[in-house]
């Protein structure tokens, strides 16, 4: 397996990625709960080894369309 160093070599720029704590502050939840959200797909996020790191663009498209952390899977549903 790679490491980070290696993978961001590779063309993998970190700058395009928050960490777990990151998105745990911004939706007010323990970084827990986003490891479950990446690991179900509710947010796009990529793992390098044992981390998870979350798309900016992504998150920002999903903050955006107004989607709510729901208490059931992760996100509420569309109306």
């Amino acid at each position: 397996m790679l490491s980070l160093s290696k993978k961001i070599k590779q063309g993998v720029k970190m700058d395009s990625f928050y960490k777990v704590s990151d998105v745990a502050k911004i939706f007010k939840v323990k970084p827990i709960t986003i490891r479950k959200w990446c690991q179900s797909g509710d947010l796009s996020a990529r793992k390098f080894g044992k981390s998870w790191y979350i798309y900016k663009d992504k998150l920002s498209e999903l903050i955006s369309s107004s989607k709510k952390p729901a208490s059931d899977n992760g996100f509420a549903k569309e109306a």
